[in-house]
Formats: C-alpha cells, sequence, structure tokens
C-alpha cells in the first residue's frame, strides 16, 4: 500500500511540473496553419476564403507582382508588400468572424474591395 501511494504522489508532482511548465494554458491548442497566397495584376490566384479555428496560429505568405498595402480589418493589422518578394501576415486567431483583407492605396484608401477573406470559426 506504501508503494502505491509514493507512485501517486510522484504522479501528482510530475503532472504539476507539467502544468507550470506548459506555454499554453491548460486545454488550449498551438495548432499553427500556414497558407500562401499569390496576388497577381491585383487579383488572388487560387483560393479566396482562408478558414481557421478561434486559437490558432495564423500564418500566411503573401507574394504579389505589385508593391502595395494590405490591411486585415477587424484586426487592424497592415503588411506591406514589395513585387516578387514574399511577405509574412502572422497572428494569433483570438476573435472569431469573417474578416475582409483589401488592398490600400498611398493615401490609405481601400481600393477594388476584399482581395480575399479570413474566416475565424469558435471553438
Amino acid at each position: 500500500m506504501k508503494l502505491s501511494n509514493s507512485f501517486t504522489v510522484v504522479l501528482n508532482i510530475l503532472f504539476t511540473l507539467l502544468v507550470i511548465t506548459s506555454p499554453l494554458p491548460l486545454g488550449a491548442t498551438n495548432d499553427i496553419t500556414t497558407h500562401r497566397i499569390v496576388i497577381h495584376e491585383g487579383k488572388v490566384k487560387g483560393e479566396q476564403t482562408l478558414k481557421f479555428n478561434q486559437g490558432t496560429s495564423i500564418n500566411i505568405e503573401i507574394k504579389s507582382d505589385k508593391n502595395m498595402e494590405l490591411h486585415v480589418h477587424g484586426y487592424d493589422i497592415k503588411l506591406d508588400l514589395k513585387a516578387g518578394i514574399t511577405a509574412k501576415l502572422s497572428f494569433d486567431a483570438q476573435v472569431a468572424g469573417r474578416f475582409s483583407v483589401t488592398r490600400h492605396d498611398a493615401h490609405g484608401n481601400d481600393s477594388h474591395g476584399a482581395l480575399f477573406y479570413i474566416e475565424i470559426y469558435p471553438q
């Protein structure tokens, strides 16, 4: 009986250490999803709606044939693109919803509507 009590104590200590040293809250996930977007002549080639679960770390690699600034509405994230160079858009999907990604002109105005959408589904 004493051996099983010692075993239980050791298990409790190990579990406590695991919880204390975990970089994430208990029950949280650290899913990382990467998508690639290509913009050619002002339009996205391929998938125009990217879908993620809330709590996901989002990584989107974006390459354009022209210089432009992108804006993720709802998250208020801006990203400068240089022609021919892949840029990375990364953020944590904390807020659920459908968010448009638009191109802004030199004055910060939306031009030509949404290039693509990011949909984040609640957990």
